[in-house]
């Protein structure tokens, strides 16, 4: 008896396991094969009305008071692998949701059947869950261990949204390239994204969330004589699907047809070039430039045109002719200004001066023997032409020795002067004196004794012994 109980007790426990077994797998693990399947999109229709935003997935549906009827549930499911379907008998229940979860199921009362029709949906901003569940018997076990578990469909969505509200869309204006000018949106809604279009074409990063009040994107361009059309979209933040162009647009010229102006001091000159005349100009865009503007910003540019250098090395003269532009190339034309010089550098002392070798073997002289060739050795100047001017001749010393000392001046060909510069020159006689004629000979004989050396010597006579000689001093 004992053993025919526990038989009993265990086949009732694993009939019992097997369909708790079935209700969870049922329950918490049913495929797509085991669900009910997704309700039918085909049947779902609604009035062409042209405002508002509404959308089921799939599908899309347009109107601000929208009536979906038939939606259904398809029947019958397919059994899950290894059951057999043979359960004629289906319930049908709709629920709907806020967030599509199953947390938040609401029954519809008296929504009980395969189709469900049919559904008002007004203009109440929200995303609404369809679904149905369906009891459905799977057999393939006697009859007394036969299952049933509930089975919920998936879900059908239904987005509702207010229609967009068309806000204008204002900025047209003509400004000048690289000039920062709004576009702007008379109001916005909370809940709305706003995107800003350039030409057709979405502006990367313009989105802006609507805050109830007026919105403005700055735009910039540098290109010259351009319009750009401007245009904003609104897209609902939850429905994406629901999205319009506002009201208008708003046309930016970027835009300068007006030459650069002299509207200021132009550059002058401040005192002169010390140079030798040049051979070639040399332009300065900054001094060309100077008291030039633009009625835009932007850079100008000076381009030369022509070139033209008069004059000598000591007064010259160079004219530049130039067009100034601005940064669409509106081009004032032939602008000039002038740079002048002269030589105003003295000669110099840029070598070894003049060094006399040796000594002038001669007398002391009377008058000095100015040089110009020795005066300039050494000398240079930058545009050359050099002379030197005698200012003071010195002579100092005997016939013995002697020196002359010359002052000088030297000159550049425009007159620019080096003053008192000096050079010597110096000398002594070193010539001795020679017979130039006949010498002293004695006439007749003196008449005395022989004289003794001391008495020989008072006879010697200085005239006698000269007698014929001559210096050159």
């Amino acid at each position: 008896m004992k053993s025919l109980y526990t038989n009993l007790f265990v086949k009732k426990f694993i009939t019992s396991l097997v369909i708790v077994f079935f209700f969870f797998a049922l329950i918490n693990n049913v495929n797509a094969s085991s669900q009910a399947p997704i309700l039918s999109a085909n049947s779902l229709t609604a009035p062409a009305i042209s405002a508002g935003c509404y959308n089921f997935s799939p599908g899309t549906i347009v109107g601000t008071d929208v009536t979906i009827t038939n939606l259904y549930a398809n029947y019958p499911p397919t059994a899950p692998a290894g059951y057999v379907q043979n359960c004629t008998s289906v319930t049908y229940q709709w629920y709907t949701s806020a967030t599509g979860s199953l947390g938040d199921l609401v029954l519809i009362s008296g929504a009980n059947g395969r189709d469900y029709s049919p559904i008002n949906i007004t203009s109440t901003p929200g995303v609404y869950y369809i679904r149905t569940t369906e009891y459905t018997c799977f057999l393939n076990l006697p009859l007394s261990q036969r299952s049933f578990a509930m089975s919920f469909s998936d879900f059908v969505y239904i987005s509702v949204d207010n229609p967009l509200n068309p806000y204008n869309v204002t900025g047209t204006t003509t400004v000048c390239p690289n000039t920062t000018t709004a576009i702007s949106l008379s109001g916005s809604d909370i809940g709305i994204n706003y995107k800003l279009y350039e030409n057709g074409s979405f502006v990367t990063g313009s989105t802006k969330s609507g805050t109830g009040s007026s919105l403005s994107w700055n735009v910039n361009h540098s290109n010259c004589n351009t319009s750009y059309t401007y245009t904003v979209e609104g897209v609902n933040a939850i429905a994406p699907f629901c999205s319009g162009f506002m009201t208008g647009s708003a046309v930016v010229t970027f835009q300068d047809i007006t030459n650069p102006a002299l509207t200021l001091a132009k550059y002058s000159q401040v005192g002169s070039v010390n140079s030798c005349l040049p051979v070639v100009g040399s332009f300065n865009t900054t001094n060309a430039l100077q008291g030039y503007t633009d009625n835009c910003s932007g850079a100008l540019s000076a381009v030369l045109t022509n070139t033209v250098i008069s004059g000598t090395n000591c007064a010259w003269s160079i004219v530049y002719t130039y067009d100034v532009k601005d940064a669409c190339l509106n081009t004032l034309l032939n602008q000039t200004y002038s740079t002048t010089g002269g030589d105003a550098s003295a000669p110099a002392l840029t070598s070894a001066a003049y060094s006399q070798s040796g000594t002038i073997n001669s007398c002391l002289p009377t008058v000095g023997s100015f040089n110009s060739t020795n005066a300039l050795q050494g000398y240079s100047d930058n545009c050359g032409g050099l002379t030197a001017t005698l200012t003071n001749t010195a002579i100092t010393g005997t016939n013995c020795s002697w020196a002359i000392t010359y002052t000088y001046d030297i000159a550049d060909a425009c007159g620019n002067v080096l003053h008192s510069q000096v050079y010597s020159t110096t000398g002594g006689d070193h010539t001795a004196a020679s017979l130039t004629g006949a010498k002293y000979s004695q006439v007749g004989s003196i008449n005395t004794c022989k004289p003794t050396f001391l008495g020989a010597g008072a006879l010697f006579n200085q005239t006698y012994a000269l007698q014929g000689y001559a210096d050159n001093c």
